[in-house]
């Protein structure tokens, strides 16, 4: 067979004002953030990986044909229920009623454990969801679907 890399030609120079990347060896680090030092810093938890989108998708908005009719209401602090109706000619029109239930275990103002979520139709499929925080770095998520 043989070595393919000895018939091929030279890497092109780099353009104008460019050079190659230097030899690590030639020159300490000057970047703080790369040096040993900044190894001690504690780094940030970025959040749940589900969320690494949220920010995007927030941006587009939710196309969608037909109609949405949702009521949401509050019954106390801690439970509300809600009435979605959709009207199209693409997906199946229907109802569906929710309920959310926000425990009393709270974590900071804005976070409160556990959650659970459910919405059922008129057939009778039910989807639920439970979100508790196990531990300060734990979080559990289980979800359910009964058709």
């Amino acid at each position: 067979m043989g070595n393919v890399h000895a018939y091929s030609s030279t890497p092109p120079p780099p353009p104008p004002g460019m050079s190659f990347p230097k030899n690590k060896s030639d020159k300490p680090c000057d970047d703080p953030s790369l040096s040993p030092s900044g190894a001690n810093e504690v780094i940030e938890n970025p959040g749940p990986l589900e969320d690494i989108h949220t920010k995007c998708k927030n941006v587009f908005p939710t196309c969608f044909e037909g109609a949405r009719v949702m009521l949401t209401r509050g019954l106390s602090n801690h439970f509300q229920i809600s009435h979605t109706m959709n009207m199209s000619s693409v997906t199946p029109s229907g109802y569906r009623f929710g309920a959310t239930y926000v425990g009393t275990k709270q974590i900071s103002p804005s976070e409160a454990y556990p959650i659970l979520l459910g919405d059922v139709d008129p057939s009778g499929n039910l989807n639920a969801t439970i979100i508790h925080q196990i531990h300060p770095k734990l979080q559990a998520k289980f979800g359910a679907q009964v058709t």
